[in-house]
């Protein structure tokens, strides 16, 4: 029997974004996109559902309408790390750190320990030649590879990416 309420289909939209970043199989998505769009049927005011759907069509390719849907799911958990991490992303992958980032600061911001948001902030200051903040942000990165939340590897080769590009 599948789950009527919000936040159970949350969960299951979650577990399989995150299964397709493991995997990169669409049907994950695909899934995703059902369970979030089920939610968001029965808690329109969910934020959540708008966010993992939005993660969904993101990796879908349909960036603007899973940008306008993060916004939503910021408007709707102002708190939450998701909607603005996302929403940097997506300016990042689009060549627009600029925009990004100002949703990187509210996403560490919201959880201080979020290594892969650090990281993403600190790729996105070198990328606008802020190489002193990169490298701050970077380093926070890479000390939180072991204990963070969400926390990613390799943000040591960033340091020294970082540390070419400013001459160092």
């Amino acid at each position: 029997r599948e789950p009527d309420d919000g936040d159970a289909r949350v969960d299951l939209a979650m577990v399989h974004d995150m299964r397709f970043t493991y995997t990169t199989e669409s049907a994950e998505l695909d899934v995703t996109a059902t369970h979030a769009r089920r939610a968001i049927e029965a808690s329109p005011a969910h934020g959540e559902a708008h966010v993992w759907l939005a993660y969904a069509l993101w990796r879908l390719g349909r960036w603007d309408e899973a940008y306008t849907l993060a916004s939503r799911g910021r408007t709707l958990a102002p708190e939450r790390e998701y909607p603005p991490y996302f929403m940097a992303c997506m300016q990042l992958e689009r060549r627009r750190p600029a925009e990004a980032l100002p949703r990187y600061q509210q996403a560490v911001a919201a959880v201080q320990g979020f290594g892969v948001a650090w990281f993403g902030l600190g790729v996105t200051h070198m990328m606008l030649g802020a190489y002193d903040e990169a490298l701050w942000c970077l380093h926070k990165a890479v000390a939180l590879e072991a204990t963070g939340r969400h926390a990613t590897v390799g943000a040591a080769g960033y340091v020294a990416e970082c540390l070419r590009r400013s001459g160092r």
